[in-house]
This record gives structure tokens, C-alpha cells and sequence, in this order.
């Protein structure tokens, strides 16, 4: 394993010397990199894995310090991703929300319904005990009935 990471190393360090003599844009080539061999992935060293992923792929950073208008997409696609997330939250919740008060005000008038329809049975007997008491006054006879 370490052997193909220092012939790796290598091939790379060949192919950027090479280039920047096709180029011509350095006089001087630049060292390699440092050996990666000597960090493993393995075991005590988490930090030193990010080292090695940050050596094996330098492109990105280099990237984005000369272009950084490249972040501009990506910032605007995640902004519109929170709100119309945010958004959908808030409409879910207020449609909840209204939802629960009008099966509450279904459920209170339900129940002033059957309210209204006991105190009517309940009130019917005591009405039609007043229109007997109204039609014959006399007290002998309605306790004779």
C-alpha cells in the first residue's frame, strides 16, 4: 500500500513538473509534494487524513481562491433551498393551525346542538304540564290525574 502512494506521489510530482515546463510560465520547477507516505489513514491520526485529502486534491482550493465567483451558484441555490423550505414550514404549521380551530368550532357547536336538543325533550314535559294546569286550575284534579 505504501509503495503505491510513493509511485503515485511520484507520477504526480512528474506530471506538474511537467507541465509547468510545457507552460512556461515557471523558470524554476516547484518541489513536490511532501511525502504523503508518511501520514496514514489509518489509526491516531484523523487530522492527519484531512491533510493528505487536502495535499492529494489541491485543485479546489486553488480554484476557488482565483475564481470565487464559482461559490456564487451553490450560495444561491442553498438560500433558495432554506426559504422555500422555511416557507413550507410556516404555511404547513398556520394550515394546521386552521385546520384545528374550525374542527374545535365543529365540535363546540355539535355539542351545543345536542344541548339544545335535551333541554327541548327535557322542556317539552313542563310545557305541557303548564298547558293542563292553564285549561283546569283546580288543584284536586290534577292530583286525582
Amino acid at each position: 500500500m505504501k509503495l503505491d502512494l510513493e509511485e503515485e506521489g511520484k507520477a504526480v510530482a512528474d506530471v506538474e513538473q511537467g507541465d509547468a515546463l510545457q507552460k512556461g510560465k515557471a523558470s524554476k520547477v516547484d518541489p513536490p509534494a511532501p511525502d504523503v507516505t508518511a501520514i496514514t489513514t489509518e489509526g491516531k491520526q484523523p487530522a492527519a487524513a484531512c491533510a493528505v485529502a487536502l495535499r492529494c486534491n489541491p485543485g479546489v482550493l486553488t480554484l476557488l481562491s482565483k475564481y470565487p465567483h464559482l461559490l456564487i451558484a451553490p450560495v444561491i441555490l442553498f438560500c433558495l433551498t432554506v426559504a422555500l423550505c422555511s416557507f413550507g414550514i410556516v404555511h404547513a404549521t398556520k394550515a394546521s393551525h386552521k385546520l384545528e380551530g374550525e374542527r374545535a368550532r365543529d365540535t363546540a357547536i355539535s355539542a351545543a346542538d345536542g344541548i339544545a336538543k335535551q333541554l327541548s325533550s327535557a322542556s317539552r314535559a313542563a310545557l305541557s304540564m303548564a298547558a293542563v294546569v292553564k285549561m283546569n286550575p283546580n288543584w284536586s284534579f290534577l292530583e286525582s290525574n
